[in-house]
């Protein structure tokens, strides 16, 4: 993930934490934590062969790679992927998924022909399909790198053991929402409305029989949703707003939470650091 290197970005390190995140000069040790803030400020804001430049200092919570990278001012964005690794953090692919959403709801809404219906009742069911797949795997990732980075700050890494152990925890809203919980006190039912919340889960509930059971509401679906049983062996009639609607929930929390797996990558590298400076010494 990357961060921008600004003022209010340094100056949440410590002196010693910049000295060890940052290649400066033979007598920084006697310089005052305000003029090496300024110096790495003036020295990563032009570049002899690009001009002005914007500073970012990134971390990648999959492989652990952390270092500097400068980006051309005219270049519009923060980077996405690792310069390692090549993984985008979890709200980047997210934020794909609800781009082919966008695109298959598109394609959709122009279909108002009587023989376009199936064509496009189909189009918008793969569009939830893309926002619930796209949240689900989001809350596994962030989950799984939390607990990795909570856990480990120097050896292996538990993220490729925790992902794929944590699959059937978050299939459903209400199991992820308590997993996540417990390990980070965040509370999804807490950051958005119980109407929000409620929707939300349902169309968790849509996904399902959509991809496992033909878009027929069965009998778990009822359970799940408080349906009418007269609902029992009907089939699922979504419509485009629904889905845009679950689209904009999951952004909702995934900013929200997105800014949870910040806080928490800075603080394992600032603990990793506080390490390396100690054994240094």
């Amino acid at each position: 993930m990357y961060f921008k290197i600004t003022k209010s970005f340094l100056q949440s390190f410590s002196k010693e934490h910049i000295l060890a995140s940052f290649k400066l000069g033979a007598d920084s040790q006697k310089k005052t934590k305000k003029k090496l803030i300024e110096e790495i400020i003036e020295k990563n804001t032009s570049h002899p062969e690009v001009g002005s430049v914007d500073p970012w200092y990134f971390i990648c919570p999959f492989c652990r790679v952390e270092g500097k990278l400068l980006t051309a001012s005219t270049n519009s964005g923060t980077p996405k992927f690792c310069t390692r690794c090549g993984k985008t953090a979890p709200l980047n692919a997210l934020e794909k998924s609800l781009q082919n959403t966008d695109a298959l709801l598109v394609l959709a809404s122009k279909m108002n022909l009587k023989s376009e219906q199936d064509t496009k009742a189909v189009l918008v069911e793969q569009g939830l399909v893309t926002v619930i797949t796209g949240l689900e795997v989001f809350l596994r990732q962030t989950y799984s790198l939390i607990y990795d980075l909570h856990h480990v700050v120097y050896g292996k890494s538990l993220y490729s053991d925790i992902y794929p152990k944590t699959r059937s925890d978050f299939l459903n809203l209400g199991a992820a929402t308590s997993q996540i919980r417990k390990l980070t006190s965040f509370n999804l039912k807490k950051e958005i409305s119980e109407d929000r919340y409620k929707f939300l889960s349902t169309m968790y509930s849509a996904r399902h029989i959509i991809v496992h059971n033909s878009s027929q509401k069965d009998k778990e679906f009822i359970n799940q949703t408080s349906a009418p049983d007269s609902d029992l062996g009907k089939p699922l009639k979504l419509t485009i707003p629904e889905v845009r609607r679950a689209k904009s929930i999951a952004f909702e929390i995934t900013k929200k939470l997105d800014s949870k797996l910040r806080e928490v990558i800075l603080s394992y590298q600032k603990q990793k650091k506080i390490i390396e400076i100690k054994l240094k010494k």
